[in-house]
């Protein structure tokens, strides 16, 4: 077992000492190999299921996610910051760029797009934060994609419209 694997082990034991191997797990995202990187991305999104401040105590972690060059890590970044925003909407406004630009890539496969989409749309519903730079990458996704994604692009649009009717009139 590596010391990687041994401290997600740890983490996934007691959630609770997730800061204390934020370091560490900093550094598996910097420099690791590919399989320990997914491991730490899949980690967050565990921990963010309990503990959805993670997003607010390591930003740094999920940015390192987002940039990873696999698409995988990519995609658990964005399932980790939907599961942050579904409970707590406000900490998600601070990764709207990084999910945006994760929907552009063409290589996101259709559960991580949903669950980007629906980030988006909770947070645009629920905070006083526009998702408005998503808007394009959104119209894309409603002619470009498969139909689960596009009914989920379009459920969002009028779950959005619904909750606030009058910022859509003319």
């Amino acid at each position: 077992m590596s010391n990687a694997d041994e401290i997600i082990a740890e983490i996934e034991r007691d959630p609770g000492r997730f800061d204390e191997y934020s370091g560490e797990l900093r550094t598996i995202l910097e420099s690791g190999a590919v399989d320990a990187r997914r491991s730490v991305a899949q980690l967050l999104g565990d921990v963010a299921e309990v503990d959805p401040e993670i997003g607010i105590r390591h930003p740094e972690l999920l940015e390192l996610a987002f940039e990873d060059a696999d698409v995988v890590v990519q995609e658990l970044a964005v399932s980790t910051v939907a599961a942050i925003t579904e409970t707590i909407p406000e900490i998600g406004t601070d990764f709207v760029s990084q999910v945006t630009r994760a929907l552009a890539d063409e290589e996101l496969t259709g559960s991580s797009q949903m669950d980007g989409i629906a980030a988006l749309g909770k947070i645009d519903r629920e905070t006083a934060m526009s998702v408005s730079e998503a808007d394009e990458v959104l119209a894309s996704l409603l002619h470009e994609t498969d139909a689960h994604v596009r009914e989920t692009v379009a459920i969002n649009l009028d779950d959005t419209v619904k909750a606030s009717p009058r910022s859509f009139q003319p």
